[in-house]
């Protein structure tokens, strides 16, 4: 890792009851990524809604074509350097996961900003490909910020 300090910001999505990829970060070969942070908010507005399911997981098997590339942004605008991995949202259908690292559920009222602990990040291997996906039990507006070192 070269301690290359990146945001990608998808922003807002829909969320509804059918689990949905929103966004996904796959590792350049022979290269690590480490996730440090995630946050997510919504825009919800009645209190007796339900939590929005968060998961993190391993990609197994990505979905083909319908995705939109996601710019990785540099959080100290004086490196120079350039993003080399593949950051993806806006799936068209669903890839396939394998293991779930991480789940959260937030209600669409709230936040969740979430630094991961130093010693604690989730490394992503040179070539594997990390997902975000989400679910609620009834429509929600939510955004997304994950904090990526490359």
């Amino acid at each position: 890792m070269s301690a290359l300090p990146l945001q990608c910001n998808v922003g807002e999505v829909a969320v509804t009851s059918v689990t949905k990829t929103f966004f996904t970060v796959k590792a350049p070969a022979n290269q690590r990524l480490k996730i440090r942070g995630l946050e997510v908010s919504g825009k919800g507005t009645t209190n007796t809604d339900t939590p929005v399911k968060i998961e993190l997981g391993i990609v197994t098997a990505d979905a083909v074509g319908g995705t939109t590339s996601v710019t990785a942004s540099p959080l100290d605008g004086d490196l120079a350097e350039t993003p080399q991995g593949v950051y993806k949202t806006t799936y068209a259908s669903e890839p396939t996961y394998g293991t779930i690292l991480r789940t959260w559920e937030i209600h669409p009222q709230a936040a969740l900003i979430y630094p991961f602990p130093q010693g604690m990040e989730i490394i992503v291997k040179g070539g594997v490909e990390l997902g975000l996906r989400m679910t609620s039990n009834q429509a929600e507006t939510m955004a997304l910020v994950l904090i990526i070192e490359e």
